[in-house]
């Protein structure tokens, strides 16, 4: 796997549209020895290491059993914490793990949708945000979220925070920049902004729309109450890839069509199993 990372960063680094990252799973999949080669790699192509971090409880209590140290401090304890690491989920941290990361200037990936889905908890992004953790906001993968919506995502970031750490814990401000900007930072790239120079990667919304009617608050209300139905058109690096639901790059039913195959395709191993 790892020579099929290498591959795949010889590849596709350079590419305008793909964005290579060495991925080890995480500190219970993992040994300790191809976290250290998969971190040696990420230095050797100047990539993020992406790795899931204290996701579940059972995956803090495994890793103390085992290694006797929590995951976050682990990953410390080798050497390959530092500002390049992206962490996903950590929604069970201590204290003095909070901490690190800050110190070692380490981001995170938080996934509320998926984190509720498969009952892993709820991180706690206000002391992210308190401690300036740079945070942004994910899907995770359709297995764990389905939709893998990112107007959904928003909305329930921002309600269950409030639900469990009080109205004021976060604005929709904060969750925004989760979405946009710190997405961005988190991978180096100049992009979720509208400003000259940044990568014209952006989402035109239609606010006439009953449901973001009568308009207040444009980015509260964006948070709160948008959906997929108010998208009119969709860029990404200054191409338009959709325009009032026409898709403009894909054979929409070519990819239905893949779709039911790979769905007869699993079923059939499911079968064999």
């Amino acid at each position: 796997y790892l020579e099929r990372a290498k591959k795949f960063l010889e590849e596709f680094r350079g590419e305008d549209l793909v964005f290579p990252v060495v991925c080890p799973h995480a500190v219970y999949t993992c040994s300790e020895k191809t976290l250290l080669k998969a971190y040696e790699l990420s230095k050797e192509y100047e990539t993020l290491l992406h790795i899931h971090v204290s996701e579940t409880k059972t995956e803090v209590e495994q890793t103390l059993k085992e290694k006797g140290k929590r995951p976050v401090e682990l990953l410390e304890s080798l050497g390959i914490l530092d500002e390049n690491s992206l962490l996903a989920h950590c929604v069970h941290l201590t204290e003095e793990e909070f901490e690190l990361i800050k110190e070692r200037r380490a981001k995170v990936a938080h996934c509320p949708e998926s984190n509720l889905k498969l009952s892993s908890g709820i991180a706690n992004l206000p002391k992210f945000l308190e401690k300036g953790i740079l945070v942004g906001l994910g899907t995770d993968g359709s297995a764990s979220n389905d939709d893998l919506s990112i107007l959904g995502e928003m909305r329930t970031c921002a309600l269950i925070h409030k639900g469990k750490y009080g109205a004021s814990s976060v604005r929709a401000e904060d969750i925004f920049r989760l979405a946009t900007e710190n997405g961005y930072k988190i991978c180096n790239l100049k992009g979720g902004k509208v400003e000259e120079g940044y990568l014209a990667d952006l989402l035109v919304i239609d606010p006439k729309r009953p449901n973001l009617q009568p308009l207040y608050d444009p980015l509260s209300q964006l948070v709160y109450s948008s959906n997929e139905s108010n998208i009119r058109a969709v860029l990404c690096n200054g191409k338009v890839l959709m325009e009032e639901g026409e898709l403009k790059t894909l054979d929409l039913e070519r990819v239905l069509y893949e779709a039911k195959t790979w769905k007869e395709r699993v079923l059939e191993c499911l079968r064999e199993s």
